[in-house]
């Protein structure tokens, strides 16, 4: 290997090594994710696929027990009623 050579491997090296350094600090960090919020869930629910597709889409929610045999989401905006087990 040629002088010349080696010494433009070694810049080389320097170069992406403070690229490389500078980039970490020049970095923006990212806005912290904030926590989903949690509530309490009422004794009895359980979760069925409610059929208002307006507000629940026919997904998963959670039921509150709404009278025999009968379960209410309790999904913000929704209250359908359903018939259960």
């Amino acid at each position: 290997m040629t002088t010349v050579a080696l010494i433009a491997a070694v810049w080389l090296i320097v170069a992406w090594a403070l690229a490389v350094r500078v980039g970490h600090a020049l970095r923006r960090r990212s806005a912290a994710v904030p926590y989903a919020a949690f509530h309490s869930v009422p004794d009895g629910t359980r979760y069925l696929a409610c059929h208002n597709a307006g507000v629940c889409g026919h997904m998963q929610t959670p039921h509150a027990p709404a009278g025999p045999g009968l379960w209410r989401c309790t999904t913000d905006g929704c209250g359908h009623i359903t018939k259960g087990d």
